[in-house]
């Protein structure tokens, strides 16, 4: 409910941003690809997301014209359920699937039940405590520590913005290198600090575990035994991150299905659910139900 202040101090509804990046994006991608604007038109959005967001966004790409070519509306769909659809048959046909979308700002966990065409049990969890931006800072406070700087004490703003931007990249390396060198220059301290990553899953065992409990407590609550469970789906940028998967398959005792391209994984099933027939119920549909 409270808008985005542009940088000239002018205020926009976030409804409206979504709508207008997303209009812009297919135009943008039309006139580089050289294609036209297809006949119909799908984004995913957060399984996670209630019921005043999905109707404000609907009601925002209602009123963009370009968003309904040839007078169809554009279909939203819930990521983790666009993200099984991309993943084809690499997917069980029995049981209970758990989608772990581990994204920037935290991890959903949403139950799907492979007999009724990935139909949602129950609601997606946010959980908040293990997410991209977190790892990115713990890698950051062990670049620092291990320079002997303090966070709070370090001036420059925009220079720690870069070294944390640097320590992403590292995270994204480390997910198939054993070890990586970040590049610091914070006032006072120039150097090359060589990450391990050994020290990155030290930095993340602990929220780790505490994400696999909740991924636990989320199944007893919708009384699913562990032998329900026929295979964990994880995407999102976090991934990659060899840990996770060990994790995961050591403590929920299934197969663990990693997208390819775990952060494009929503966007293609969204590509494939554009052109069928309603033949799943919207995100509002569900959380109607």
């Amino acid at each position: 409910p409270v808008g985005i202040v542009g940088a000239d101090g002018s205020v926009h509804s976030a409804d409206w941003a979504a709508a207008e990046a997303v209009r812009v994006m297919i135009a943008d991608a039309a006139v580089v690809a050289d294609f036209d604007t297809p006949p119909v038109l799908a984004a995913a959005v957060p399984a996670h997301w209630g019921a005043h967001s999905l109707a404000a966004l609907r009601a925002a790409i209602d009123r963009v014209p370009a968003l309904a070519p040839g007078g169809t509306p554009m279909k939203l769909v819930s990521d983790a359920h666009a993200a099984l659809v991309s993943m084809g048959d690499r997917i069980p046909d029995r049981g209970v699937i758990v989608v772990c979308d581990l994204g920037g700002t935290g991890t959903s966990i949403t139950l799907a039940d492979t007999a009724s065409n990935f139909d949602r049990i129950g609601d997606t969890v946010r959980h908040r405590d293990f997410s991209g931006q977190r790892i990115d800072q713990e890698l950051l406070a062990q670049v620092l520590a291990d320079l002997n700087q303090d966070p709070d004490g370090t001036a420059s703003l925009g220079a720690l913005t870069r070294l944390r931007d640097r320590c992403r990249a590292a995270k994204e390396h480390l997910s198939t290198d054993i070890a990586t060198v970040v590049p610091v220059e914070l006032p006072g301290a120039t150097a090359d600090v060589r990450l391990t990553r050994s020290e990155l899953e030290d930095r993340i065992r602990e929220p780790l575990a505490a994400l696999i409990s909740r991924v636990q407590e989320t199944l007893e609550h919708n009384n699913i035994p562990p032998a329900g469970v026929s295979a964990v789906l994880t995407i999102g940028g976090g991934s990659g991150i060899p840990l996770i998967t060990q994790q995961l398959s050591e403590r929920l005792r299934c197969p663990i299905i990693a997208a390819p391209r775990p952060q494009l994984a929503a966007a293609f099933g969204a590509a494939i659910l554009a052109g069928r027939p309603d033949e799943t119920p919207s995100p509002e549909a569900t959380m109607m139900r």
